[in-house]
């Protein structure tokens, strides 16, 4: 006779979900950590060598500047030919209103010496303590007051103002490229020894990050790769889990409604229904308890039947 209760949540489902939710819970949360370790270990080897390379770039943006300036210095003191004929030319810088500006700027040598590359696109240039610029790599700039400059680009200003103080001065800035792109620079400004003018050296720190970007998208690759094999691994083992859970769930519940129902029809009378449970668990002693109950009622209505066929005779 068949079972006719319904049961809502039965063993199998349960034995199905539970094997899931302890076996893919942890497994997820392990490939999660995984990923996640790798991924915050690519961003700390990135971030380090941009660090690297920024202390890189601020120095030899900063030797840049010195450099020059030393440079520049040495020129002033001795271009006249003569140390004496030399300090005759350091007269003009100690007077403010007596720069030879025009002189300066047109010396084809002093030119030389003022304006060197830095990095890709960057330069040097030398402006007075008075903010005017004397050498630059932009013709339009040479002569330009740089106190214009001061509301529309102030970090620059903040850097520059501090050099005209007389000492050296560092900084990052925000500027336009000839792109109109918003790019950071650095620069450093070291004051010429002697006279009254200061070199600044700078360049977009960008360009020194090329293999650092092209790190950093290796690492964006590697862990998008990374990902991809994480998720099809997860799938794999995902399906896998849900066959073996289900076989095994299946496994467990079997026998349990098996026994369910030989225990039913026993109840109507049924008592040949014959136990078909092998396996080596609890399960089995259930089966072999039912089993011996099974006997036990069938041997009690057989003692009962001789007795009353003994009466009736």
């Amino acid at each position: 006779m068949p079972l006719t209760q319904k049961v809502k949540f039965g063993l199998f489902p349960k034995f199905l979900l539970s094997f899931l939710l302890v076996a893919i819970i942890p497994m997820l949360l392990i490939e999660f950590l995984t990923y996640r370790a790798m991924r915050d270990f690519d961003r700390q080897v990135v971030g380090e060598s941009k660090r690297i390379i920024t202390q890189l770039a601020t120095a030899n943006i900063r030797e840049k500047a010195v450099g020059t300036a030393e440079q520049l210095s040495v020129y002033f003191r001795f271009a006249a030919g003569t140390p004496e004929e030399g300090k005759q030319v350091n007269i003009y810088f100690k007077s403010k209103g007596d720069i030879p500006v025009e002189k300066l700027k047109n010396d084809p040598y002093l030119k030389s010496i003022a304006l060197k590359p830095v990095g890709k696109s960057g330069y040097t240039a030398v402006y007075t303590s008075e903010a005017m610029s004397i050498f630059h790599k932009n013709p339009k700039i040479v002569g330009f007051d740089l106190h214009k400059l001061a509301k529309k680009f102030p970090n620059f200003w903040k850097i520059m103002s501090a050099s005209l103080k007389g000492g050296p001065a560092s900084g990052y800035y925000n500027w336009k490229d000839i792109h109109g792109k918003i790019r950071k620079k650095y620069m450093y400004c070291a004051p010429v020894k002697g006279t009254n003018l200061h070199v600044a050296a700078t360049t977009y720190l960008d360009e020194f990050f090329g293999p650092v970007v092209q790190l950093e998208k290796n690492a964006k690759a590697e862990q998008k790769s990374a990902l991809y094999y994480i998720l099809i691994v997860s799938i794999g083992l995902f399906i896998y889990m849900v066959v073996f859970s289900y076989v095994y769930a299946r496994s467990m519940a079997k026998p349990i409604l098996h026994l369910a129902d030989i225990a039913d029809r026993i109840s109507v009378g049924d008592l040949d229904a014959e136990v078909n449970v092998k396996t080596s668990d609890e399960i089995m002693i259930l089966a072999d308890a039912i089993s011996r109950m099974q006997k036990s009622l069938k041997s009690a209505i057989v003692r009962l039947r001789e007795k009353r066929r003994q009466e009736r005779s």
